[in-house]
C-alpha cells in the first residue's frame, strides 16, 4: 500500500508537470527524477526472500509479482507460459575411498559468517544441470581448465584421461564447453571446482571480509544442450585441495598452478580412487515469461527492454539487478504513459525464466515470435545487468553506439554528482556486449541492435546462495545508486529509441567494426588476407553511403534503415562454439575450402545493406 501511494503521489506530480510546461525537455527531466534507490532496495528484498530457481514455487511467485508491478505502471501484461526440462538435486555425494576408512565430503556450502541467510536450508545443494546420472569410482585426474591443450599436455606425459574422473578449474557457471571435452576424451565423470587464485581468495580478500570468493562455496551451473551422458559434480576449493593432496605425479606447468596453498598441482592422479555419484530427476516442467507492453501511437515498431527472473538461489545481483533495474525503469516510463505521453513507438518490458537453464525462457521467445520480432523490434536493451562493483562499462551495437553516448551524456553519475556516466568512459565501443545470456538470440540470430551497461567489480558469490541481499547492500551496491542510476540509462535510452522522429541509427560505425573484424581475422590467419580481400571491397563501398545516410536521416527511411540493421548484425556478429564472435561465417571457415563462397556472400550482404540506404 506504501508503494501504490507513493506511486500515486509521483504520477500526480508528473501529470501536473507535463500539463504546466510546453518544453519537450521535460519528459525527460521527469524520467530522470522518477527512480528510486530505495524502491530498488525494496524489490531486491523481495527476491531475498524465496529461492527461485526455474520450476520451484518460488519461481512462480516472483513471475506474479513482477507481472503484478507491471500491471500497476500501466502496461499491458502478459504471462506465456512454456515447458522446458528442468533438473533438481535427488542424490549427490563424493567418497574419498582412501584406507583405513573412506572419507564422505560435505557438498554443502559452508556457513559464512555475518551472513547466515546464504546457507539456508532451501538453497540446497550445488549441482550442475545437464548432468548424467551414474555412480562412478576411479582415480582423479587434475586436467587444468579442461582445454584440448590441456588434455594434449596430459598425454604428452604419460597421463590417462580414459575412465578416470578429471578435476577442472572452472570460473562461471557455463560447463558446457569443458563437460562435453572431457566426455570426448572418454572421462568417466567431471569435478568442477573454483580455484581461490581465479576470483576467489588468493585474488583479494574472500567474502564476507571482502566482495571475493570464499573457499567452501562452490558454483552452481549448466551444461546446456545437448546434456551430458557422464555423472557431473561442482565442489569447493577446500573439498579440492583434499583431492589435489592425494595427487601423485610430476609437477605441472606454472600456468596449471592455481590458488591453494600447500597442495600439489601435477601431472598425475590420485593415489586412491573417490566414488562420485549424482542422480538428478529432469522432468518437463512449466515456467514462464512476462511480456509487458505501453502501446505506441504506431505499434508496428518496439523497443525491448529485458532481463532475467529466474535464479540458482536468490540472486539478488547476478539477475537480480535487471529486475529491479527493468521494474524502476518501467515505473518511471508508466507513470509518464499514465500521465498522458504517448511514445511514437511501443516499449515492451520482457521477463523470461529458464536463464539458468541455459537461456531456455529467452531462446523460447525468440523462437515463438520470430516474425514479429524480425518486423518490429527496433532495439534491445539488455538490463540483465550486474552492479557488482565500482568499474562502469557499456557496449552497444554500431547502430545503437551513438543513441547511447548522447544518454551517457544525461544521466548524473551516482558517485559524483557533478559528472555524467559519460565521463566514466570516453566512448561506447561500436561492437555487441560479449554476452552469452538471453539477449544472444536476439542480437545474433535476429540482428536486433543491443545496448546495455552496468557496474562490475570482485563478484565472487555469483552463482551460490550468498547473492543475496548482504552482499549487495555491503560490497555490490551500497545504497543501490547504482541501480537507480541504470534504471535512468535504460528508461531514458528506451524513451528516445521509442519516440525519436526517426530511428537513431547511425550506420558509419558499421565500417570501423567491420574492417577491425577483418583486421582480426588477417591476423589469426595471415594466408588468408587476400581472400578476404573482397570484404574490405565492399566496406569501401558502403562506408561513404552511410555517411550520407547518417547525415540526413528521415521518417520515410525507418524501414529500409531497419532491413539493413538486420542484415549488417547479422554478418558482423555471432556464436562461434559457444563464444560470441565477429563475421562469425569467415571465422569459421578460414582454413576449409568454402571460404571463397563465404566471403561472396558477405560481400553480398554488405552490398545489399548499401543499396538499402541509398
Amino acid at each position: 500500500m506504501r508503494r501504490r501511494i507513493a506511486a500515486l503521489m509521483l504520477l500526480i506530480v508528473a501529470t501536473c508537470s507535463i500539463a504546466g510546461r510546453a518544453s519537450a525537455a521535460d519528459p525527460e527531466r521527469i524520467l530522470l527524477d522518477l527512480p528510486s534507490a530505495q524502491r530498488a532496495l525494496d524489490d531486491a528484498a523481495v527476491l531475498d526472500r524465496v529461492v527461485h530457481r526455474p520450476g520451484d514455487w518460488g519461481d512462480r511467485f516472483i513471475t506474479e509479482w513482477i507481472a503484478n508491478d507491471l500491471r500497476a505502471d500501466g502496461f499491458v501484461v502478459r504471462v506465456e507460459s512454456f515447458e522446458a526440462q528442468v533438473f533438481h538435486p535427488k542424490l549427490l555425494s563424493l567418497e574419498l575411498l582412501v584406507r583405513p576408512a573412506p572419507v564422505a565430503l560435505d557438498l554443502r556450502d559452508h556457513s559464512v559468517a555475518g551472513d547466515g541467510e546464504g546457507a539456508r536450508p532451501e538453497v540446497g545443494l550445488p549441482f550442475v544441470a545437464g548432468s548424467g546420472n551414474a555412480i562412478v569410482t576411479a582415480p582423479v585426474v587434475y586436467a587444468d581448465r579442461g582445454r584440448p591443450a590441456d588434455y594434449a599436455e596430459l598425454q604428452r606425459n604419460g597421463v590417462e584421461v580414459s575412465g578416470r574422473i578429471v578435476l577442472v578449474r572452472a570460473t562461471g557457471g557455463s560447463f558446457g564447453t569443458a563437460a562435453r571435452e572431457a566426455q570426448a576424451r572418454g572421462a568417466a565423470g567431471i569435478l568442477f571446482y573454483p580455484d581461490p587464485a581465479d576470483g576467489g581468495s588468493a585474488a583479494g580478500p574472500a567474502y564476507p571480509d571482502g566482495p571475493f570468493r570464499p573457499s567452501g562455496v562452490a558454483i552452481r551451473g549448466t551444461t546446456g544442450y545437448p546434456y551430458l551422458q557422464i555423472p557431473i559434480l561442482t565442489i569447493d576449493a577446500d573439498d579440492a585441495a583434499r583431492i589435489l593432496a592425494l595427487m601423485r605425479g610430476i609437477p605441472a606447468p606454472p600456468e596449471w598452478h592455481g590458488g591453494i596453498p600447500d597442495v600439489p598441482y601435477v601431472l598425475g592422479m590420485t593415489a586412491d580412487p573417490v566414488r562420485m555419484t549424482v542422480r538428478l530427476t529432469v522432468a518437463w516442467e512449466t515456467l514462464w515469461n512476462v511480456t509487458a507492453t505501453l502501446p505506441g501511437r504506431d505499434p508496428r515498431h518496439a523497443v525491448i527492454l529485458a532481463a532475467h527472473h529466474d535464479a540458482w538461489a536468490y540472486g539478488v545481483t547476478d539477475g537480480g539487478t535487471g529486475i529491479v533495474t527493468l521494474l524502476e525503469a518501467a515505473r518511471s516510463l508508466g507513470y509518464l504513459y499514465q500521465a498522458g505521453w504517448r511514445p511514437r513507438r511501443s516499449i515492451v518490458a520482457l521477463v523470461f525464466d529458464g536463464e539458468t537453464l541455459g537461456d531456455a525462457g529467452s531462446e523460447t521467445y525468440a523462437r515463438e515470435h520470430r516474425t514479429t520480432l524480425e518486423n518490429d523490434a527496433v532495439a534491445y536493451i539488455d538490463a540483465d545487468t550486474l552492479a557488482s562493483g565500482s568499474a562502469f562499462a557499456t557496449g552497444a551495437s554500431p547502430a545503437l553506439s551513438s543513441a547511447m553516448v548522447d544518454a551517457l551524456r544525461t544521466v548524473p553519475d551516482p558517485q559524483r554528482p557533478t559528472a555524467v556516466l559519460f565521463d566514466r568512459s570516453s566512448a561506447v565501443p561500436p561492437r555487441l556486449p560479449e554476452t552469452r545470456g538471453d539477449a544472444a538470440p536476439f542480437a545474433y540470430d535476429l540482428g536486433i541492435p543491443v545496448a546495455c551497461a552496468g557496474f562490475y567489480g570482485p563478484f565472487g558469490v555469483r552463482d551460490t546462495g550468498y547473492d543475496d541481499l548482504h552482499f549487495a547492500t555491503t560490497f555490490g551496491d551500497p545504497g543501490f545508486a547504482d541501480r537507480r542510476a541504470l534504471a535512468q540509462l535504460d528508461a531514458l535510452l528506451a524513451m528516445r529509441l521509442a519516440d525519436g522522429p526517426v530511428l537513431p541509427y547511425r550506420f558509419t560505425p558499421y565500417a570501423a567494426a567491420l574492417r577491425a573484424a577483418l583486421v582480426s581475422l588477417e591476423r589469426s590467419d595471415p594466408a588468408a588476407a587476400p581472400l578476404l580481400a573482397p570484404i574490405a571491397v565492399a566496406v569501401a563501398r558502403f562506408a561513404p553511403i552511410a555517411a550520407r545516410f547518417d547525415a540526413h536521416p528521415t521518417p520515410s527511411h525507418d524501414d529500409r534503415a531497419l532491413a539493413a540493421v538486420r542484415l549488417l548484425d547479422r554478418t558482423l556478429y555471432g556464436m562461434r562454439d559457444g563464444v560470441p564472435t565477429r563475421l562469425p561465417e569467415i571465422a569459421a571457415s578460414l582454413a576449409r575450402p568454402d571460404l571463397a563462397d563465404r566471403v561472396r556472400t558477405v560481400v553480398a550482404r554488405i552490398d545489399a545493406a548499401r543499396l538499402l540506404l541509398q
